[in-house]
């Protein structure tokens, strides 16, 4: 996802007259903005009451019948409404309770679900009203129930109609109403406008003659297993008997049916009735809120309670987790900028596609929802400060005055206030004093703070805060003349903190100068350049580790190194003590994990590591994005170095370097799924006195000993073995609740990554006992690693796993081993990158090339002698897999399991003909044929797989002017030609990513088709056609315009953009959905390949050309395409093929591949 650049922070000018001031600071001390604490507590209410129930993106079947029930005032069996009062924040619709009813119905017992069908039956006397027809029908042509017999379900309300010719006039001005806004709504969303249908009725509307509680609508999709009906409306007689007959209808009626007639286009994108009804609450009612209010002005009448007791009533509910109270999002977002209505449709349809809590999180994709912007921008605006300007300021429609976000009031101490904050949320803090002159401010996520008067500061991870005096430390302290706090603040001051996925934990502490400033007879630390922060300049890196490359450690799967250099391999799942003096001064702990893609009960990997550092704890754990550090439990972002105590952390591009006080120090290197590479440089006394995984190893088993001391026997087999290691060294080595350094989720405990019998017995397989090929795979895999006991530890590695990735944390020990830290910021090379390998010496042309989801390469080649071949390559050796002959080489894709080859046969007679072979990827065997259109005389079909299916171009009925012409899809289920699309001209080029086929031409532009879709729609620039064919990502094209790199996924310009002019930047080469690829000169004069991701994490290099011997001579390699595509992107590799004159005929062509494996996130 593209996030918008940060805007530059802003403070507000504290050079102001002193008189200024003065008046200022009195007006604040008597409003008080900052002391907003909760009032007397109103009554709860009863939607308060179920809400409260509805914590998760999916709501209980037994609080949605609740809320169905209260809405409706349906008497439903065994439902018990909550106490409460009725209030302003009580929904109108029933359309969301239903639905959560619907997503839950087999577990609604069938007495209740036979009251609640009841209930939605036409009742006698509705009237069942046709919204056909630009003019409308006359009302006399609706049908009214039969009344004979008729009644009400249990507990509804039947009220008597005053006449019929009023009901027939209100129920006319209804349907008009209904129609005008459906063909208005519809044409906004930039969605088909729904009609009646051609057998069925895509929209009914039915006016019930009787009351349903506070209901005013219930719409809802059906289905009888062969229609789909998306909009099927009931309005009920306590809101449109309030009508006046002959007068144009209420803002009442017309936002809650223009509400309803969201809900319609949501099911008629959602398209099936499953979808419908299990699409998260927050997505349907958010949106369907929001949007009926911003078209038609109009307040809804639960808006204003909604403010009150949700929106700003409960800052710290998640955002999935929330209803109708989402809308305050929404406005957000609307007020940042983003075109919500040309997005909406979009978003429900990414939702829609998606499953479980992938709905939520492709919607917010969608609409940007993550962007800087919005986390910089939310939490400050639940403070509702207009005077401080945004993003203080609380934006939406119907905000009543009185609505306000209650502010919890802390005092910072020593010890600190700790809360956290789920998902997506946020929370206010009235920081009303401190124990000392710094109040430091740590989070997860971000915080921004504001005290009313002259200080702000926007969108941290951590600062430290003067609030008494200038927090200089005095003469004669160890720091004397260092200011110990990044800004000042005024008590009281608000803290406003915003939670990103996934949740934070957020701290309120703080610290005396006399506790920063240090004593006089301490020695003074290094300082030769203070920064103007007057923290201490970064450090310059530490010396090699004394031990080398064998360090005491744990790595890998994991092996392991002890303090007298005896290595064995445990791969328990667990938390454990690694290494620990028995005073506890030094403690190290880790969590061994299964390791990830590997079948279960083999081996395991360390996920985590916990380290004391005094008083405090430092713990780093992996995630998606690489390492993070905990201090105490809360993510440290910055990086710069930590002063913890006596210790020091210090951040790395490739990993963590952490000093005790002892002169200890741990490195923590690698990326997932690889875990933790823990390497201990350990001090004289950790060496004679540390206990643990890594202690001193013991005669018998040769393991450490037992923390009582006890060493372990040599076994007699291998199931005693087992027993010894992963039932008595394990448990006695595993942490406990009283012992742990770690961090645990909501509900966890250590005991939580305990598994007892990991790894299945009896496997306790080293790299010895694997089959002689798998070593020698292994090594192979692992050869730029020189140490001959880590090469076959990351042998292992890879061979178990099958992921290359585990090579990098052995190559950057030996790096580290060789130049100490400042190995560990150079540029990170991708594992497995190897130098450009010849392939096949002479062809004379490529056909196509297509790259396989684990990274081979398959070619189509026509041979000098005219023949044609499809070759499987290892890219990153460049050693031919397979080989195979064809008819006439094309071009080549992998879809559905199978690589699909365009072939051209030109016999003597009867003209060319087309076809695409389906091969066997692991043999290239021919499954089957299918025939197809070819592209022009002497020309094959144009292919390109996405989402499972094959398409090719048939231009076979195109005019003269090139219109006709269509894309047709092969369905790998029966190999047979199945739809067709039309193509708005002929001779356009078709290009795929994963998740959109492309057709076009740079000068009558380009067109997307996704799965599902029945057409191609335009992408580029509005206003014009020309449109350069860029390259595909995801829904879209990055493209190189005039206005730089921007990325098109529609018509109306680019959703967004990036500088490659700036320190980062180089030439564009490829892309995919998380990455774009430049090329750059490297230091040495040559051409390298870099992943620059847009999630603005570290750039990484891939792979360096070099110059290749053809028939000319040397010639210096580029990444830049030179014509057809030849950069290739899976989800795990790369791969570059160049086509040069061959060294051996120089009237002929060599084909050079070269491969390099993608780092894990």
């Amino acid at each position: 996802m593209l996030r918008s650049v940060p805007a530059p922070r802003r403070r507000i000018a504290a050079a102001v007259i002193a008189v200024a001031i003065l008046l200022l600071i009195v007006v604040l001390l008597l409003l008080r903005p900052w002391d907003r604490t909760a009032a007397a507590a109103a009554p709860q209410t009863v939607w308060q009451a179920i809400s409260s129930e509805m914590t998760g993106e999916d709501v209980p079947v037994a609080t949605a019948l609740k809320a169905y029930a209260y809405l409706t005032g349906l008497d439903i069996p065994r439902v018990q409404i909550p106490a409460g009062v009725r209030g302003d924040d009580t929904p109108t619709s029933a359309s969301g309770a239903l639905r959560w009813v619907r997503a839950n119905w087999a577990q609604v017992a069938p007495d209740q679900q036979a009251a609640i069908e009841a209930s939605l039956a036409p009742q006698p006397g509705d009237l069942v009203i046709p919204v056909t027809g630009p003019d409308g029908e006359e009302i006399a042509s609706a049908s009214r129930v039969a009344t004979a017999d008729g009644g009400v379900p249990g507990g509804l309300v039947p009220t008597k109609v005053s006449s019929d010719t009023e009901a027939a006039t209100i129920a006319e001005a209804i349907r008009a109403d209904v129609f005008v806004t459906i063909t208005h709504i519809g044409q906004k969303l930039g969605l088909p406008v729904i009609r009646e249908g051609l057998f069925v009725n895509d929209v009914t509307l039915v006016l019930a003659h009787w009351d349903k509680g506070t209901t005013f609508w219930e719409t809802f999709a059906k289905s009888d297993g062969t229609n789909y009906t998306p909009c099927n409306l009931v309005v009920y007689k306590n809101l449109w008997s309030k009508e006046v007959a002959g007068q144009p209808l209420s803002p009442t009626m017309h936002v809650t049916l223009t509400h309803e007639i969201i809900h319609c286009y949501q099911n008629q994108v959602i398209g099936d009735i499953d979808s419908a009804f299990g699409m998260p609450k927050w997505i349907m009612e958010g949106s369907a809120i929001w949007l009926a209010g911003n078209d038609t002005g109009i307040v809804e009448p639960m808006t204003p309670g909604m403010y009150r007791t949700h929106i700003l009533g409960k800052p710290e509910r998640a955002l999935t987790g929330r209803t109708y109270d989402a809308y305050g999002w929404y406005a957000l977002l609307d007020h940042l900028g983003r075109p919500m209505w040309s997005l909406f449709a979009d978003a429900w349809r990414a939702a829609a596609r998606s499953t479980g809590a992938g709905r939520s999180e492709a919607f917010i994709a969608v609409l940007e929802g993550d962007a800087d912007d919005v986390e910089r921008a939310w939490a400050p605006a639940f403070a509702r400060e207009s005077s401080w300007n945004d993003p203080w300021i609380t934006y939406g429609l119907g905000l009543p005055a009185d609505a306000t976000a209650p502010r919890i009031p802390v005092r910072a101490t020593g010890a600190g206030y700790l809360s956290s904050l789920p998902d997506r949320s946020n929370q206010l803090v009235t920081v009303t004093g401190s124990d000392g002159e710094i109040v430091v401010v740590e989070t997860d996520g971000l915080a921004s703070v504001h005290d009313g008067a002259l200080d702000s500061e926007l969108a941290f991870t951590s600062r430290r805060f003067c609030v008494d005096g200038d927090c200089v430390c005095p003469p004669r302290t160890q720091r004397a003349g260092e200011r110990m706090a990044d800004e000042e603040m005024h008590l009281p001051f608000i803290v406003a903190f915003q939670s990103p996925a996934g949740g934070a934990g957020q701290r309120i502490s703080s610290r005396t100068l006399a506790e920063e400033c240090g004593r006089a007879d301490s020695p003074a630390p290094s300082s030769s350049s203070p920064r103007p922060s007057g923290k201490p300049p970064v450090a310059s890196g530490h010396r090699p580790p004394t031990c080398g490359t064998r360090c005491p450690g744990s790595n890998g799967d994991p092996h392991l190194r002890t303090v007298n250099g005896i290595a064995y391999d445990f791969q328990a799942a667990g938390e454990f003590t690694l290494l620990r003096t028995p005073d506890g001064l030094v403690d190290v702990q880790v969590r061994q994990e299964p390791a990830t893609g590997v079948e279960f009960g083999r081996v395991s990997n360390n996920t985590a590591l916990a380290v004391r550092l005094g008083d405090r704890r430092v713990a780093i754990y992996t995630t998606a994005a690489g390492l993070d550090v905990r201090l105490d439990g809360v993510v440290q972002r910055g990086a710069d170095p930590l002063d913890v105590g006596a210790g020091r952390v210090e951040r790395h591009e490739q990993g963590i370097a952490i000093d005790l006080p002892d002169g200890t120090v741990i490195w923590a290197l690698g990326r997932p799924p690889s875990g933790i590479y823990v390497l201990v440089d350990p001090s004289a006394r950790v060496m004679a006195e540390g206990v643990g995984l890594l202690g001193p190893t013991a005669d018998g088993l040769g393991i450490p000993r037992l923390p009582d001391g006890t060493a372990l026997p040599s076994p007699l087999d291998r199931h005693e073995a087992y027993q010894s290691l992963y039932v008595r060294f394990a448990d006695a080595w595993r942490v406990t609740d009283a012992t742990t350094l770690f961090d645990y989720d909501p509900g966890k405990t250590s005991a939580s990554y305990t598994i007892a019998d990991y790894p299945a017995a009896p496997k306790i397989a080293t790299f010895i006992e694997l089959a002689s090929a798998e070593q020698a795979a292994g090594r192979a895999a692992c050869a730029d690693v020189a140490d001959t006991e880590l090469r076959d530890q990351c042998a292992y590695d890879v061979v178990v796993t099958g992921d290359r990735s585990y090579v990098r944390p052995y190559v950057t020990v030996e790096r580290l081993a060789e130049r100490g830290s400042a190995a560990l910021d150079e540029p990170a090379a991708a594992p497995g990158a190897h130098a450009p390998v010849e392939v096949l010496p002479v062809i004379h042309r490529l056909a196509g090339s297509a790259l396989d989801p684990d990274g081979i390469l398959y070619v189509s080649a026509v041979m000098a002698d005219r023949s044609g071949v499809v070759v499987a390559i290892d890219p990153l050796t460049g050693r031919i897999l397979h080989e195979t002959p064809v008819t006439g080489s094309g071009e080549v894709d992998v879809a559905a399991g199978s690589v699909w080859v365009a072939e051209l046969d030109a016999p003597a007679t009867g003209g060319p003909s087309c076809s695409v072979a389906r091969l066997d990827p692991s043999t290239l065997a021919v499954q089957a044929t299918i025939p197809t259109a070819c592209q022009g005389l002497g020309l094959g079909t144009d292919l390109a797989a996405v989402g499972g299916d094959v398409w090719f171009v048939d231009p076979s009925g195109a005019d003269a002017a090139g219109a006709g012409g269509v894309l047709r899809r092969i369905d790998p289920a029966t190999n047979r030609v199945a739809a067709t699309v039309p193509i708005p001209f002929v001779g356009g080029t078709l290009r795929a990513s994963a998740a959109a086929l492309f057709y076009g031409d740079p000068t009558k532009g380009q067109f997307r088709l996704r799965p599902g879709e029945t057409a191609l729609a335009r992408i580029g620039n509005p206003g014009t056609e020309a449109f350069p064919a860029g390259w595909p990502a995801g829904d879209g094209l990055w493209a190189v315009t005039e206005g730089g790199l921007g990325f098109f996924s529609a018509a109306t310009g680019p959703s967004g953009t990036i500088d490659l002019n700036d320190a980062d930047g180089g030439i564009l080469v490829g892309a995919d959905t998380e990455s774009v690829f430049i090329e750059r000169r490297g230091t040495s004069g040559t051409n390298e390949l870099w992943r620059r991701y847009l999630d603005g994490r570290v750039p990484v290099r891939l792979a360096t050309a070099t110059t290749a011997a053809t028939g000319i001579g040397p010639l210096e390699l580029t990444y830049v395409e030179g014509g057809a595509p030849s950069l290739f992107v899976s989800e795990r590799a790369l791969t570059k093929v160049w086509v040069l004159i061959s060294r051996t005929n120089p009237a002929e062509s060599l084909l050079l591949v070269q491969g390099a494996g993608l780092p894990t996130p």
